[in-house]
């Protein structure tokens, strides 16, 4: 049995537990007590155990509502992100849905709440907004002003059958070495996996020549959910109506930030033999696919075992965007999966649209994240073999009757970017993008009047993959000396989590994210939470405006009083 008086003693800290405790309280313990008495509670019940483990919590929540409408005065489609309704914690916004229309979601903002009790205070917030909007008359249209903190100028109509029957989406932000515990955790209730199998130790071991760092193997936990989304090698492509569907755990912290994670000596192992840490991946994802297969075959029946350097140049995502309402013909990443495993090593994630203008830049003018020149030529020899994808995809073409043509007509707005810009960004953006005969997009000049459309086709089409880049929460571990080390935390969204109460599955990513980071703490320290002066300057920014929008309700309903 473990010597727990040891522990305490190469902590620098000799005393006998506070509070009577002869073993380490559970993380689910703490976060019961968390949330029966509060942080100071369980801070002062355990303090003189273990210093706490601080959170710079990041925890946002989106409930989208596709069936609700929201035009501007002059009965116009609204922005995505355009503020509708400011309240404490959260806002209603307007969200994209396809090329005329836009919906309304409640989005966290700012971007998370800090402890177990602005939790909840959010989530009764969101609460009471979401019953105000459901006891709305059916199909009636009302201006955003008839509700609290409601900003002029738009107006909500409810779906014909009325009601509010959001789709949600929580983001959580954890560290690499959390990760794999925190999939153990969503697997088992919130958000199953099924694709995603432990990390198979003895390949890393073999690649690393040592044992693997939990840090390394939170990274490779993930780099296989990506991997195992989509089909590779022969199997057929399908079609999804957006490339972050496809996740069921979307990275929204980019990969390449993800690996600069790492500790030095795993980093350098994998700097030192890029053909071999490909392999590795692909060794593990085809035995993973095999899995798969097996579990479908009966008898002695034998999957094939697929061809890891084959499925290295297989496309990443292995699908085609296909989405009806958005007026875009359908599209494929062609980036293959070896090509965006060797540039996430160089400081460039090629799943997101900001990596692959980085890996453009850098091969324009190298510059120090390029381990080596012989890197840029690695990446190509990986190419998806343009030849047999367009074979493939006629293939597929004949087989699902999709057409490869523009299947509504939109009007494409100006791009948020100068003439030049958009045009540069699109060269770059197009290069690994197909149409359904393997062409790839041609590029647009400043003066092309395709230009917004093919600027906003490729922009739509990586939306969400990595998409706050560098961004990351933190984690602060303090040691018993009050030494404090800082860890940065992958932000992840969990998409579409299970079960038909909307609030209960938000509690339960919430649980499974404390849990795993309780648990995958140095000397298992229960969690106290903090707030950043970044933090707290996004928060005093929106309660401002929240303020603002009151006062601007407040003066409309007066005028309108005046004017009858």
């Amino acid at each position: 049995m473990r010597d727990r008086a040891a522990d305490q003693r190469k902590c620098g800290d000799d005393r006998p537990p506070a509070g009577g405790w002869r073993e380490r309280p559970q993380p689910a313990r703490i976060l019961g007590l968390q949330r029966q008495a509060g942080n100071a509670a369980v801070s002062a019940l355990f303090g003189s155990q273990a210093a706490p483990l601080q959170v710079q919590r990041n925890v946002g929540v989106e409930l989208e509502e596709s069936n609700w409408q929201v035009t501007d005065s002059a009965g116009g489609k609204v922005g995505k992100g355009t503020p509708l309704v400011y309240r404490t914690y959260f806002q209603l916004q307007a969200e994209d849905n396809g090329a005329r229309e836009s919906n309304i979601e409640l989005v966290t903002n700012p971007p998370g709440v800090v402890d177990v009790a602005e939790w909840r205070q959010m989530k009764a917030a969101m609460r009471l907004l979401i019953g105000q909007l459901a006891d709305q008359p059916a199909g009636r249209r009302f201006h955003t002003t008839e509700l609290p903190g409601g900003v002029p100028g738009y107006w909500l109509t409810p779906p014909g059958g009325g009601g509010f029957h959001p789709d949600l989406q929580v983001t959580v932000g954890v560290p690499l070495r959390a990760v794999p515990h925190f999939y153990d955790l969503l697997a088992g209730g919130a958000q199953p996996i099924a694709d995603v199998r432990p990390v198979d130790t003895a390949l890393v071991r073999r690649m690393a020549g040592r044992k693997a760092s939990p840090e390394l193997l939170g990274f490779i936990t993930l780099i296989q959910s990506y991997l195992a989304a989509t089909p590779a090698g022969d199997d057929p492509l399908y079609s999804i109506s957006f490339l972050k569907g496809l996740t069921k755990v979307l990275a929204r912290t980019d990969f390449a930030a993800m690996f600069a994670l790492l500790p030095d000596d795993d980093r350098k192992v994998i700097l030192g033999d890029l053909s071999g840490w490909v392999h590795t991946m692909m060794d593990m994802s085809a035995t993973a696919i095999v899995e798969r297969r097996r579990q479908v075959l009966r008898g002695d029946e034998q999957p094939p075992q697929p061809d890891p350097r084959q499925m290295a140049t297989s496309p990443l995502f292995n699908a085609v965007v296909h989405d009806r309402r958005s007026g875009i013909a359908p599209r494929m990443l062609t980036t293959s999966r070896g090509q965006w495993l060797l540039a996430m090593t160089q400081g460039a994630d090629l799943s997101s649209a900001a990596g692959k203008l980085r890996w453009a830049s850098m091969l324009k003018a190298p510059d120090e994240n390029l381990s080596d020149e012989d890197v840029p030529e690695l990446v190509d020899r990986m190419k998806t073999d343009p030849a047999t994808l367009a074979a493939r995809l006629r293939a597929w073409r004949e087989r699902t009757n999709v057409d490869n043509q523009q299947l509504a007509k939109r009007e494409w707005p100006v791009p948020d970017v100068s003439p030049t810009e958009a045009a540069r960004r699109t060269a770059v953006l197009g290069r690994d993008v197909v149409d359904l005969d393997g062409n790839e997009l041609p590029p647009r000049t400043r003066r092309d009047p395709d230009l917004a459309r093919t600027y906003h086709e490729l922009t739509d089409l990586f939306e969400g993959l990595g998409a706050l880049g560098g961004r990351t929460d933190t984690v602060r571990y303090t040691g018993s000396r009050g030494r404090r080390k800082d860890e940065g935390s992958v932000i992840l969204e969990i998409r579409s989590p299970t079960g038909d109460d909307k609030w209960a599955a938000m509690d339960n990513v919430f649980d499974a994210a404390m849990q795993a980071i309780a648990a995958t703490a140095p000397k298992r320290r229960p969690a106290e939470f903090v707030l950043t002066g970044t933090g707290r300057q996004l928060r005093d920014d929106v309660r401002r405006a929240h303020r603002l929008a009151l006062e601007r309700t407040e003066a409309s309903k007066r005028e309108k009083g005046d004017d009858t």
